[in-house]
């Protein structure tokens, strides 16, 4: 629940005290009856597999860019499916290497989380993951048999979830990579 200051006396609030909110599509929002501002919904570009405001760009000399991306997506498994949370284009003659931190809910509740790292190469050819990728799951004992994965399909990177038999499991990841392109 948000908290908003409610005046008591005369006089304006105390500096730091948000007394409307203005959201991006329209006109401000402000406090119920009780004082409070609700936020509910999906966050926006949740399912979305896109970088966020959150790269820089680099450039050295005149023949190499560096990049500096975050990528957030979400699904949901039903039994002991896989299914894929993000998906990131890997540019010819690059490496890419990315880090997922991965979060799941089941409705018991029953929690699942950890992390999944690894690198993939794209030299004339197609996507390869270079080496074993780095997992790591902590779960319910329920959903022990969970797993996270680094991988690719076609020319992409993907980060994939697989649930567990007879359980439906909400998935969040937000992945972060770094990508040497040779140009």
């Amino acid at each position: 629940m948000s908290q908003i200051y409610k005046r008591t006396s005369s006089g304006p609030p105390p500096a730091g005290t948000v007394v409307e909110l203005t959201p991006d599509l329209g006109g401000v929002v402000v406090p119920d009856g009780s004082g409070n501002i609700n936020l509910s919904g999906l966050q926006t570009g949740a399912f979305s597999s896109v970088a966020d405001s959150n790269f820089e760009t680099f450039k050295s000399g005149t023949s190499t860019m560096q990049f500096a991306f975050r990528y957030q997506g979400a699904g949901t498994t039903v039994g002991a499916t896989t299914t894929t949370l993000i998906t990131i284009p890997v540019t010819a003659a690059s490496v890419m290497n990315a880090e997922a931190q991965i979060a799941g809910i089941e409705a018991t509740p029953l929690g699942v989380g950890g992390e999944a790292r690894g690198t993939v190469f794209r030299g004339g050819g197609g996507a390869t993951v270079l080496g074993v990728p780095d997992k790591a799951v902590r779960a319910s004992s329920a959903l022990a048999a969970c797993s996270f994965d680094i991988n690719v399909s076609g020319n992409n990177l993907i980060v994939t979830v697989t649930g567990v038999a007879g359980k439906t499991i909400e998935w969040y990841a937000i992945a972060w990579v770094a990508q040497k392109t040779f140009i």
